[in-house]
């Protein structure tokens, strides 16, 4: 079983601890009904600043989700109320969801000895279906109009209200934060916010989406600095001690404490007094911590497949309220710390001046490194001259998001003709927030385009200088003109979440489902001449593909989010190759050998193709990674220290520019414009 499934069954049955992401182990209850494994929160209070003031009379902890006080009682944490009855009811909960593995309908007619488990449902024929059945189902002139979602995503629409057990909980009360029925909207939601439910998830789903694009890079760079930190700390007692495996030295090595977060329950974390000074618990604690905020990360990005899923909705308000505290308040307690080892022990300065290479050479608690690294061959041949140059800012247009404002969720952005700029906003609650805005070349708001008509995921200009526009509240196509006149709309019930557009040289239009996992071609008169693509991970499918490009050959580009890669196809849907890979070039000094690490594009996002055929992606490690037309990776042109954060959307004009747009989990939304070549 993957680490995913896992993690998704942990997900299903609530019974998992959000500190250390594992199933509860001695269940200990808070005060605020939040329920973690009784070591884990001993740990955490032992070792939270926020308790220390607490330290004298040793009498209340914050809670690690939502930072509630409890009082500890006399006996300690020990004391602390069973959770156990809290973990039975949410499993009957989720019992109660009736979550089961449903045959497929058209097998049970079979005489198969074995009957597959479906995996779509078609809404007209209200039948279950299996890959092979769902793909004679497509193929079928008759069905083509039918709409076929994932399975998974059935449960949404068909929750049963907990008030009205006969009716359905299709609506979402953002005040109360619960599913409603229309009976529990008039008599008691009748004044509240209340939205459509796979709405609210979407929304769920996207806020989860972009705090992880804020830890994620945090832990990162925490990671690697408690690497750093054990190779500053091992060299510093391989000098003082000997050999760190000499009879005086009692520091148990980097590997084996490896062996040990990786291998076993977190009780068996901390070591007894007796057999560890405080220095090292304090060291090995330091280690967990961010093993156990990875591990939590890790069971965060599985939730996100889940996708329209009820089991979002039980888990949505926990995840997010733990992924805020570890960013506000366990990440800056890991950071002190770590300086105050480094203090203590005399190996700041030593820490500081200590190369990546020579870190990342030992074992490492966090991660091991060694699958991940690559030696780069001494005989590497410099990068091109071009490929050196970093893109200049030009202009940026920076918004503190509010209802109305300049700025809302810019989720797309090409160029017109002219050069100026045309960006697709969207919102999806409020109908004001939802248009294309067109920017000039100095970046002011210049005109405003079919608002509160559309609601825009994608948009794409075509040689006519017309506009393509996914819609995904008609769950169309639709074409304006350059002065935004609606001239023809497409694809009518063949769309789930029509996202990412393109065009290419025979005007033909590229679109990707990310709903239905799938991606289509059209004639700009609407008829669908090719359609290819369905859910899962193979090299001609595909989970929530986003955005979509063409190249001067025509070749489409997919950001195939869901499976962290890039996959590439012909005109005619045919796959080519796909790439996920990043090795970070050696620098122009690349005489000795150096080491590298290896790492994998992380929910890309934007994707464009620049004036030199370049395949330039937008992934979530805040930053704007460069491929050439076969797939290798070339550098990063843009990265945080460029001022690029959480880019969404990305595009390149003939002239050498390159625009981003950015969805920040802080509110702060950005439209940016970069001077590639000089």
């Amino acid at each position: 079983m993957s680490k995913g499934q896992e993690a998704m069954d942990q997900c299903n049955t609530h019974c998992y601890c959000l500190i250390c992401a594992n199933n509860i182990d001695v269940p200990k209850m808070l005060d605020c009904q939040h329920t973690f494994c009784k070591t884990c929160i001993q740990m955490y209070y032992e070792g939270s600043d926020t308790t220390q003031q607490y330290r004298g009379q040793e009498t209340s902890i914050p809670c690690p989700i939502c930072r509630g006080m409890t009082k500890i009682p006399a006996d300690g944490i020990a004391g602390l109320m069973d959770g156990s009855a809290g973990i039975r009811n949410n499993e009957g909960k989720v019992s109660a969801m009736g979550a089961k593995t449903r045959q497929c309908d058209v097998c049970l007619f079979k005489s198969k000895a074995t009957i597959q488990e479906a995996a779509y449902y078609c809404s007209k024929c209200t039948v279950n279906l299996c890959d092979l059945c769902n793909a004679g189902h497509s193929q079928q002139l008759l069905f083509k109009s039918h709409q076929v979602i994932h399975l998974a995503n059935k449960d949404a629409p068909n929750l049963l209200c907990r008030t009205h057990d006969s009716l359905q909980s299709k609506y979402f009360c953002l005040d109360c934060k619960v599913p409603v029925c229309t009976a529990c909207i008039l008599l008691h939601h009748c004044s509240h916010h209340v939205v459509d439910l796979r709405s609210a998830l979407s929304l769920h789903r996207d806020n989860l989406r972009t705090l992880l694009n804020q830890l994620g890079p945090t832990l990162d760079k925490m990671e690697y600095k408690i690497k750093k930190l054990h190779g500053a700390s091992s060299t510093h007692s391989v000098e003082k001690n000997g050999h760190p495996d000499s009879p005086g030295n009692h520091s148990p090595s980097m590997c084996s404490l490896s062996v040990d977060i990786s291998n076993h329950s977190p009780s068996r974390y901390l070591l007894p007094k007796s057999q560890s000074s405080n220095s090292m618990t304090t060291l090995r604690n330091v280690y967990l911590n961010v093993e156990n905020i990875r591990k939590v990360f890790d069971l965060s990005t599985a939730t996100l497949e889940a996708s329209q899923s009820r089991n979002l909705l039980y888990v949505y308000e926990d995840l997010v309220a733990r992924i805020q505290t570890i960013l506000d308040f366990d990440i800056i307690q890991i950071e002190n710390t770590r300086e105050k080892i480094l203090a203590k022990r005399g190996i700041g300065d030593q820490l500081q001046s200590t190369p990546p290479s020579s870190a990342a050479s030992t074992c490492s608690l966090v991660d091991q490194v060694n699958s991940d690294e690559i030696l780069l061959e001494d005989n590497c041949t410099e990068p091109e001259p071009s490929l050196l140059i970093k893109p200049n800012l030009i202009w940026k247009l920076e918004k503190q998001r509010s209802d109305v404002g300049e700025l809302y969720n810019p989720c797309d952005v090409d160029f017109l003709r002219d050069g100026s700029l045309i960006v697709a906003e969207y919102d999806m609650i409020n109908d004001k927030n939802n248009r294309l805005k067109l920017f000039d070349q100095q970046g002011h708001a210049r005109d405003v385009l079919a608002q509160g008509k559309i609601r825009p995921l994608g948009l794409a200009v075509t040689q006519d200088g017309n506009i393509v526009v996914t819609d995904c509240k008609d769950k169309r196509l639709k074409l304006y003109s350059s002065t935004g006149q609606l001239i023809s709309e497409m694809g009518k019930g063949q769309f789930g979440w029509p996202y990412g557009v393109a065009v290419n040289s025979r005007h033909q239009i590229i679109v990707s489902d990310a709903f239905n996992d799938n991606i289509s071609i059209y004639q700009t008169d609407g008829k669908r001449v090719k359609q290819f693509g369905s859910s899962g991970a193979n090299s001609t499918q595909f989970k929530n593909p986003y955005h979509v490009a063409v190249d001067s050959r025509d070749n489409i580009m997919v950001s195939d989010s869901g499976n962290n890669c890039i996959k590439v196809f012909d005109p005619f849907g045919r796959f080519m190759f796909w790439t996920s890979e990043i090795r970070k070039k050696p620098s122009v000094d690349y005489g000795e050998m150096r080491k590298s690490k290896r790492k994998k594009l992380k929910g890309p996002r934007g994707i464009c193709i620049d004036h030199k055929g370049n395949i330039l992606v937008a992934d979530e490690y805040s930053r704007v990674c460069m491929f050439d037309e076969c797939g290798n990776f070339l550098r990063n042109i843009l990265t945080d220290e460029d001022g690029v954060k959480y880019p969404e959307a990305i595009c390149c004009s003939r002239e050498g520019h390159i625009a981003v747009t950015e969805w920040n989990p802080n509110n702060m939304l950005a439209i940016k414009l970069f001077n590639m070549y000089e």
